[in-house]
């Protein structure tokens, strides 16, 4: 049987919590390391309906991309979401872990999940980090997105049935021009719209992030390159399905039995009316 410290080790091995941003909230939630799990549930947010699918699944831990927590909190009423949150989890004796801007910055993390996703090959970080976080090795690069290729070019409307497909996307948006002929792709899961200018002089076809800023559309427009908007969660949820996958399969290798249950009934919470 596994303790939730057993579980947070190996997060610590892929995505060190020492990697996140100072304004981020990383690391467990809810819960204590000492608890024993069997049983654990992924997703990108640590929403009321993935406690209740987790609660369902008979799982102790919740990993999610998102923290419950990003501000320090001044009072916990029981009455607001998130106060129901709590109450819940620890009711149903339930810990919830968060791994986010350090798994951002990963070398197995979300923009390498979404480029891998896209099978494109020779990647290479987008946004290196120039000071490495503390708890880095230092022989493998950090940073924000990534660019990769394809082996051959494809057209603009190929590769937009090939992402909608293999993204899983409902929609997309676009800024600025796209190009007659793709092959070398940037990406940065999350909000990477301020990489714009890091993607269009690595010389890539396009640029795939969420959260495209207005001003950063109009940098698309006036530099004549595309940055497509996929949308935050999308861009992010196969992110949480690669990090199951890392953790299965150390948890196999340390004969530890803990099964990993990713949530694909989660949503995004923007849709599309047409």
């Amino acid at each position: 049987m596994a303790l939730i410290q057993d579980i947070i080790n190996i997060i610590e091995e892929i995505a060190p919590s020492a990697w996140a941003e100072e304004w981020d909230n990383a690391g467990l939630q809810i819960g204590s390391l000492r608890q024993t799990v069997s049983a654990i549930f992924t997703a990108v947010d640590p929403t009321a309906s993935v406690l209740e699918r987790a609660i369902k699944a008979n799982a102790q831990l919740i990993i999610t991309h998102h923290p419950l927590f990003f501000h320090p909190l001044r009072q916990l009423s029981l009455e607001t979401s998130t106060g129901k949150i709590i109450t819940r989890a620890i009711r149903k004796n339930i810990s919830i872990y968060s791994a986010h801007t350090n798994l951002d910055m990963a070398p197995d993390g979300v923009s390498t999940a979404l480029i891998e996703r896209l099978a494109l090959k020779d990647i290479h970080i987008l946004k290196e980090e120039e000071t490495p976080p503390p708890a880095h090795n230092k022989l493998v690069p950090l940073g924000y997105g990534c660019i990769g290729t394809f082996k051959t070019s494809i057209t603009f409307k190929q590769f937009i049935t090939k992402i909608k497909t293999d993204l899983q996307l409902p929609y997309l948006q676009m800024a600025g021009k796209a190009p007659a002929m793709v092959r070398k792709v940037a990406v940065c899961g999350g909000s990477g719209s301020q990489f714009i200018e890091k993607a269009y002089k690595s010389g890539a076809d396009l640029y795939i992030t969420a959260e495209l800023k207005h001003s950063h559309a109009r940098m698309a427009e006036e530099l004549d390159f595309c940055a497509l908007d996929i949308g935050h969660f999308h861009s992010e949820k196969f992110g949480m399905m690669a990090l199951a996958r890392l953790i299965r399969k150390r948890l196999e290798k340390q004969g530890l039995k803990v099964d990993i249950i990713e949530d694909r009934a989660e949503k995004s919470p923007l849709q599309l009316i047409k």
